[in-house]
């Protein structure tokens, strides 16, 4: 008999290995942050009275992602990943979200189509490790955070202030912004695993001021292996992050459910494989 419950502190442990094994970047605090955003948006699955898999969801008004659906080695090929997926979707629904969003890796992409989700472009993973070149950028360590959530939501017409604050909260000392009387970029990077850092906001209004900022963190991170993930649509963010010496990994598949929502012009970094 399975049963799809609200994720609770005492099961991270579960969910961490789950997310260890898929090897995504990844720790108990990002886990945390999630749940503290999201109390009633994150789901597991039990089996015959054991964890079998696990679904999370982050809302930003009618605007939802879908991330983090795993099912336990042991219990996949049981349907389980789909009826974890299915309730998700019902639970949004409940909330009249407009537009769903997930990233699906291609041997999911066909149940996600069945259940209504449309292609909507590769959401390419890019890498560079650490000790390579960086270009000689001064840095652009903000004296404040004003004015960053309503000039995100001005190039993205979604509404990510709690998701910004509490990024802004616990990475102050890794914020950049360009600024010459407004806002043209900001970026906000957070520690990954094992000498990992994670570009997990970038936003410009210019392809340029997104070149000068991120030359600015490649110089802070050079001794950093740095991910980010980037919309391939923004054909400027991919050449920009070729040119720095960013190298693929495997892309993934942004997939929208609902109303098609156009954010990417200026999206220059994807938040996180759960978070959008």
């Amino acid at each position: 008999m399975l049963k799809i419950l609200l994720m609770q502190d005492l099961d991270i442990p579960f969910a961490l290995g789950l997310i260890e094994n898929e090897k995504w970047q990844y720790n108990d605090s990002d886990l945390k942050r999630l749940l503290s955003l999201q109390p009633n948006g994150c789901f597991i699955a039990w089996k015959d009275g054991e964890r079998a898999g696990i679904v999370s969801t982050i809302t930003y008004d009618d605007y939802a992602f879908l991330g983090m659906l795993i099912v336990k080695d042991e219990f996949r090929r049981l349907g389980i990943g789909r009826e974890l997926l299915e309730y998700a979707i019902n639970h949004l629904k409940d909330k009249n979200i407009k537009t769903i969003e997930l990233d699906g890796v291609f041997n999911a992409v066909e149940m996600y189509r069945s259940l209504g989700f449309k292609d909507k472009y590769l959401s390419l993973r890019f890498v560079k490790k650490h000790g390579t070149k960086s270009d000689d950028t001064m840095l652009y360590q903000p004296l404040n955070f004003d004015g960053i959530s309503e000039f995100d939501f001005k190039m993205t017409k979604i509404s990510r202030s709690n998701l910004i604050g509490r990024y802004l909260e616990e990475f102050k000392n890794s914020v950049f912004i360009l600024q010459k009387e407004k806002i043209k970029s900001y970026a906000i990077v957070h520690p990954g695993n094992k000498g990992h850092v994670n570009i997990s906001l970038f936003i410009s209004e210019l392809p340029t001021s997104a070149e000068i900022l991120l030359n600015s963190i490649l110089k802070r991170f050079q001794h950093k292996t740095v991910n980010v993930g980037v919309p391939a649509i923004n054909r400027d963010a991919v050449n920009l992050f070729l040119r720095k010496g960013f190298i693929y990994k495997e892309p993934v598949l942004r997939m929208y459910y609902g109303e098609r929502k156009q954010y990417e012009n200026f999206l220059y970094g994807i938040v996180s494989p759960e978070k959008g």
